[in-house]
């Protein structure tokens, strides 16, 4: 194993545990998502030096976080363009535009929800191979902790939000009190929202500290030349 691999490998380890840790705070979780970025495309360079099934295992770890990425991206922008179209045609009152908001709102909500679940497989498989058996049990119960926030969202967030929607434009005026009284379920989301973050951060920092001991399974399956 080349040095500079196995340093790119740790410090792509770190940056993403701190990554994850932001993740969930608000104004900060932009720069946790950078972070975390950064540290998998630093494990990506890295990945030759630790076995075959390491280099596969992140590849497809990486794919999948891509499309994630990409694909929550096209939601949102499939969403705004959907609601500007609606706000500027001719005749539209402020109760339809209301609608459109709602229907494009849920379908954003759950495209986002099922590409987070995906972009976490993909932050699993990006170390799974280097975890022991305890850290990756970790991960695992990190995934089900998305899955159960994406659960939460489809259930009682998409629900709560198309009724303030509705509320706010039934009138023909726009009323901001049923949105505003939202937030005290956007605090439940970001509160259910930190566990698989935590969960990853702990799976990752298990690996690290693997890796630093030369104890990491892939030690039983040395790197092929190339």
């Amino acid at each position: 194993m080349e040095a500079k691999e196995f340093d790119q490998t740790l410090l792509g380890l770190l940056l993403a545990i701190i990554g994850f840790l932001l993740l969930w705070i608000p104004d900060i979780d932009i720069l946790g998502g950078i972070l975390v970025l950064v540290g998998a495309l630093l494990i990506f360079l890295g990945r030759r030096g630790f076995g075959e099934r390491h280099r596969r295992s992140v590849g497809a770890g990486v794919a999948l976080i891509l499309i994630g990425l990409v694909g929550t991206f096209v939601a949102a922008v499939i969403y705004a363009i959907s609601i500007v179209a609606a706000a500027v045609m001719p005749g539209v009152t402020i109760a339809q535009i209301g609608a459109q908001i709602s229907s494009d709102f849920t379908f954003l909500e759950a495209a986002t929800a099922t590409l987070g679940i995906l972009t976490v497989i993909g932050e699993i498989l990006l170390v799974y191979q280097l975890a022991d058996r305890r850290a990756r049990q970790i991960l695992w119960a990190g995934l089900v902790a998305q899955i159960a926030t994406s659960v939460v969202v489809i259930v009682i967030v998409l629900p709560a939000v198309s009724s303030a929607i509705s509320q706010a434009t039934s009138t023909g005026t726009l009323n901001l009190a049923p949105i505003t009284a939202l937030e005290t379920k956007a605090q439940l989301v970001e509160l259910v929202g930190a566990v698989p973050a935590v969960l990853l951060a702990w799976g990752y920092y298990r690996t690290r500290k693997a890796i630093i001991h030369r104890d990491e399974p892939s030690a039983q399956n040395p790197p092929s030349p190339a």
